[in-house]
This record gives C-alpha cells, sequence and structure tokens, in this order.
C-alpha cells in the first residue's frame, strides 16, 4: 500500500545533483504551465501529458533517460510525490472544462514573464488564467468587453480569476 507524504516534491530537475546550479527553481513547472497557456492561445482543444507517473528517478523511458512527471513514485520506500506539475495541471483542469471555448487574448506590452489565457464557460462566464514566472509582482489591467479590471499577480504563480458578466 503506498502512501503520500506531507511534503512536496520540489521541481525535479532542480533538486537532482546532476543538474546545473544554475538552473532556476520553478523554471520547469514555469514552461509547463507556459506551455498549456500558450497552447490554449493557439486553439489547443486537448493536453496529453505523456509522463504523468514515473518512478523516483525518472523512468521508465523508451530511450533510458530521466524526466520529471506530475507524480513521482519512490517504489522502495512505498511514499508518492505530487510535483509542482502536478498543482499547476490541476489548476488548469478545475478551471477549464471540456465544452468551454477558447478565447482570443491580445496584450498591448510584451512581457516574457506574463502570460495569459482564457476561455468562456459553457454558463457564459469566463476563465482568465494567468502565469507570472517573474520573482516578483506583476500589474496589469485586463477588458472584456466594455468591462476593466486591474489584476494584481504575485511573484512566480499561476492564478485564476473567473467572471460573471452582467447580463
Amino acid at each position: 500500500m503506498y502512501r503520500t507524504t506531507q511534503e512536496n516534491a520540489t521541481d525535479w530537475a532542480y533538486s537532482t545533483p546532476w543538474w546545473p546550479e544554475w538552473h532556476p527553481k520553478y523554471s520547469a513547472v514555469h514552461r509547463y504551465a507556459q506551455y498549456i497557456i500558450d497552447g490554449v492561445n493557439h486553439w489547443m482543444t486537448g493536453y496529453i501529458d505523456w509522463n504523468s507517473v514515473l518512478d523516483s528517478i525518472g523512468g521508465p523511458t523508451h530511450v533510458l533517460n530521466h524526466c520529471g512527471a506530475q507524480v513521482m513514485v519512490d517504489y522502495a520506500n512505498d511514499i508518492i510525490y505530487f510535483t509542482p506539475y502536478h498543482y499547476a495541471f490541476r489548476h488548469f483542469s478545475r478551471s477549464m472544462r471540456p465544452g468551454d471555448i477558447a478565447l482570443g487574448v491580445s496584450t498591448l506590452a510584451e512581457n516574457p514573464d506574463l502570460h495569459i489565457c482564457a476561455v468562456k464557460k459553457p454558463n457564459n462566464s469566463y476563465a482568465i488564467n494567468m502565469l507570472n514566472k517573474a520573482q516578483e509582482p506583476q500589474s496589469f489591467n485586463i477588458q472584456l468587453g466594455d468591462y476593466f479590471a486591474t489584476i494584481h499577480l504575485p511573484a512566480n504563480c499561476v492564478e485564476t480569476i473567473e467572471i460573471a458578466l452582467p447580463k
């Protein structure tokens, strides 16, 4: 019987002894979240994670390399770790569901640390998913139809706002 740990696993590549010290913490999970957001912005209709569950050293794989995954299983100690990939995927899975329609998102200023996608839900509400890869908070304005809001996004986070506009 496997047990889950109360401690969270770190970004798998960041915690391996052979990975370069310059690897910024959580850059891999930032990339993962950015792929999902960029995919929605390019009309992706589904997402499949090839390696959802791997062992504690990132295998097995068909080319005998080592990868990170949403869930890492330490078979020797009967422990299951949920990595930051899992929490990012879970976050997006809760805010974007089958039947949602991807919306075009445009920005006036390019910011390489800020990524945003939006969907319209069947109940006519909206979900706006945002990733801030920067180590400092970001503030920006959004517009949805005739409605405007200023968003304050904490550093190093994935967040979603859901909006139900008046009829």
